[in-house]
């Protein structure tokens, strides 16, 4: 018999990561320890008939950590989410801070981190670095903040660094970021960048002039909750009066 997570937990901290990824008899399970501060060590294949492995309940008295994205909600236990309410805390971090020179400053250690952490890619020149900051300040969308999604500031910069060790630079320059935004997309941008080429040998739509009925409109595309920025594209919207077929009758509009 070997305890589990919450039993090895015990009189500590069990944090759970992507909280909507557990199922819901297993988030049923981690209520009922929270409850009960203590839970039997269980043991059983999923597709097995077989018997169960089954001790008496086992003390597990821990705080629960958990996190997730704003999606996670909708998977979560209605009961579970319900206790964290009552004797914990629900708490939405921020995913930027203010764009001042103590946090600027954090940004410049973060990419120092990250390249000493690769081990491979070259150090970032001053230009270089104030590249990255520039496109943390681009990221967060509100005028005086920077960007708090370092995971995909830590993709821009290895892009970068990958870059320069391609040409055996010794160093990283602003021209290695500018050159790795163009490629270190995600999937959803890569798309609405390929079809934006397609479309480019048909005028769609205008932007000069004036025509009645016709405005232009912007459709997102993939409108993934935890990216820092969307994609999208600029169709046109064309709105068109039909006649009815009689004088009796009267006009739709569509």
């Amino acid at each position: 018999v070997e305890a589990g997570a919450i039993h090895k937990a015990h009189m500590g901290v069990l944090y759970i990561d992507e909280i909507n990824t557990l199922n819901l008899p297993s988030q049923q399970h981690l209520l009922t320890a929270i409850q009960e501060r203590k839970f039997q060590i269980t043991g059983q294949s999923e597709r097995s008939f077989g018997a169960m492995v089954k001790t008496e309940p086992v003390p597990c008295d821990f705080i629960l950590v958990s996190a997730g994205n704003l999606d996670a909600l909708r998977g979560m236990h209605p009961a579970l989410r319900s206790r964290i309410r009552g004797y914990g805390y629900e708490i939405y971090l921020n995913s930027r801070m203010d764009d001042n020179d103590e946090n600027r400053t954090k940004l410049i250690r973060f990419v120092a981190q990250e390249v000493t952490k690769d081990g491979k890619i070259p150090h970032f020149d001053r230009d270089a670095v104030a590249e990255i900051i520039h496109e943390a300040r681009r990221r967060a969308g509100i005028k005086g903040k920077l960007s708090l999604r370092l995971r995909e500031l830590g993709g821009l910069i290895r892009a970068a660094g990958d870059l320069a060790y391609e040409t055996n630079g010794k160093i990283v320059t602003q021209d290695h970021v500018i050159q790795a935004k163009k490629i270190a997309k995600s999937l959803e941008q890569q798309v609405v960048d390929r079809a934006i080429e397609q479309r480019k040998g048909y005028r769609s739509f205008k932007t000069e002039g004036e025509e009645v009925g016709v405005v232009n409109g912007l459709a997102v595309h993939s409108a993934d909750p935890s990216m820092s920025e969307f994609s999208g594209l600029v169709l046109p919207i064309v709105a068109e009066v039909t006649p009815a077929g009689s004088r009796s009758e009267g006009k739709i509009i569509a």
